[in-house]
């Protein structure tokens, strides 16, 4: 039997390569003539949270923090506006030229709501499940979610009763409860100058959150929004930046802005009362706890189904009134829908208390963007982002795989960026050399590798989870198996080396065939073949 090499260390980078490699960047698409060189120069250190023109980390986290709570001064204006709203309140000019009023959309969402949910909750159907996300005693990680199962107790007093109901047809959960007054805030880089704001959960509330969510997903599913496949927008907005029919709108602090009057007035009861009650009513920010105007933040299991829901349902109905036809598609609050939209939408999601983006929403000229793609009259100009001075391997690979990826046209890359992949393509150990997934950070993508038999990529393990989170591991296997999900937190391990943080990073016993010839290609590497 082999014999591992355990907490060999891996070697750090030192911060002036990335200085180097930079500029050395920035110099070649200066004279690259190409829109998509350009678009690259501009934005591609946007997010570059340590760099010298960064805000720092308390300024950016206070920010955020200041932000979220502006938010939600404006949700609670939100709730009375909605809670008020009467025939009077006018929106937009429908088809006959009549007035569309707030409480017309609202009638109008409820019923068609209603017809997708049904009046009552189909308990059976809701079947709870654990994310890998950070929850309010479970630390985000490798094996947090058999952490969860094993040891997640905390859920707040109003989700106790649906949470009886949901786990009862559950293989294995905590028994021991510990109820806790809501869900507790934090930060993480989203920019240069402010952080992103999300909030960890109570496990439990997040296991049933998770249930509806999931449901919410399948009825939308059934309706031709698939939340699964961020591919239809992203397709649709190459044909929007052609024809210049359909346009791409994204919001501000969209999740932070569905609000509990907007959910009480669209949703039946039962499905309201379900939800508040899987909510947290409280988050601990700044030493305290607030009380919750919004329904839910990132962090919370549904947000992301609900939002998609509801922002749907409301696009429709400007579409109904005012007979507009065209595709209309979201996910999350990326919204798809045809440019004549323009003044009944934008109307409508101010009245409900969403800001649209201007700087991101995009309804004439030749550009749009939706899910991470960006178009040009129907060229790809998706650029990619250094978020954080590179320093590790796994960084390195992560950028040279996006420059590969970027600098692709048809299956081939422009030849003027090889010789700047191949100078730091020599900081990554050849073992780690011929992925085929552009996506890794653990391996570089590279075809036509000789003299490599196989690629052992990088991930992190936790070494205690084997022995000591076995019972969670087994739960979570159970809801696996039962959704035929494959994706299970045990690892088998040859060869580990360690993170200066702690973590362990492992070369898995999986293999990776070299020969790859489904990669983008420089020119200049078919002599390798």
């Amino acid at each position: 039997m082999r014999k591992s090499r355990a907490n060999k260390p891996l070697p750090t980078i030192p911060s002036s390569t990335y200085v180097n490699f930079s500029q050395l960047l920035r110099e070649q698409l200066l004279t690259d003539p190409c829109r998509k060189a350009s678009y690259l120069s501009e934005v591609f250190e946007s997010k570059l949270i340590d760099g010298g023109a960064s805000a720092s980390p308390d300024v950016r986290r206070d920010r955020a923090i200041d932000k979220w709570l502006g938010r939600e001064l404006v949700n609670r204006a939100t709730n009375c506006r909605i809670m008020l709203a009467d025939e009077e309140d006018f929106l937009f000019i429908d088809s006959r030229g009549f007035p569309v009023s707030a409480r017309d959309v609202i009638d109008w969402c409820r019923h068609q709501i209603t017809c997708l949910l049904g009046e009552e909750i189909p308990w059976e159907r809701l079947k709870g499940l654990f994310s890998g996300g950070a929850s309010t005693s479970v630390k985000r990680g490798v094996g947090t979610v058999p952490r969860k199962y094993q040891d997640g107790t905390n859920i707040t007093s109003s989700a106790v009763m649906a949470y009886m109901t949901i786990a009862s047809q559950a293989d294995s959960l905590p028994h021991d409860l510990e109820v806790v007054e809501g869900n507790v805030m934090f930060t993480v880089p989203k920019t240069a100058e402010i952080d992103r704001v999300a909030c960890k959960e109570p496990e439990i509330n997040m296991y049933c959150q998770r249930a509806v969510g999931e449901y919410l997903r399948s009825v939308l599913k059934k309706k031709g929004v698939d939340l699964d496949d961020q591919k239809v927008n992203q397709e649709l907005a190459r044909i929007g930046s052609i024809d210049g029919a359909l346009a791409t709108i994204d919001l501000s602090s969209a999740s932070d802005s569905v609000t509990t009057q907007l959910v009480t007035e669209l949703f039946p009861f039962e499905w309201t009362t379900l939800l508040m009650d899987l909510r947290s009513p409280y988050t601990h920010v700044r030493g305290a706890w607030h009380r919750n105007e919004m329904i839910a933040s990132m962090g919370n299991g549904f947000t992301f189904e609900l939002e998609s829901f509801i922002f749907w349902i409301l696009v429709r109905a400007c579409s109904y009134f005012t007979r507009v036809q065209g595709r209309i598609n979201v996910y999350g609050d990326d919204i798809i829908c045809p440019v004549g939209l323009r003044d009944s939408v934008e109307a409508t999601l101010e009245f409900f208390g969403f800001s649209v983006n201007s700087e991101k929403s995009f309804w004439d000229g030749t550009f749009r963007e939706s899910c991470g793609k960006h178009w040009d009259s129907g060229v790809e100009i998706t650029p990619f982002y250094i978020k954080e001075t590179p320093k590790t391997i796994p960084d390195w690979n992560h950028i040279l795989n996006s420059l590969r990826k970027w600098s692709a046209l048809g299956g081939v890359c422009d030849p003027t960026y090889y010789d700047l992949w191949s100078l730091f393509s020599e900081l990554i150990p050849i073992s780690l050399h011929g992925s085929s997934d552009l996506e890794r950070k653990d391996a570089l993508v590279r075809p036509y590798m000789r003299n490599v038999a196989v690629v052992r990529p990088l991930v992190k393990v936790d070494d205690k989870l084997k022995a000591k989170y076995q019972v969670g591991a087994y739960a979570q296997w159970l809801d696996a198996t039962e959704r035929r999900s494959p994706q299970v937190d045990i690892l088998p391990a040859t060869e580990q080396f360690a993170f200066e943080s702690g973590l362990v990073v492992r070369r898995v016993g999986r293999r990776i065939e070299t020969w790859t010839r489904d990669v983008p290609i420089f020119p200049q590497e078919c002599g390798d073949n």
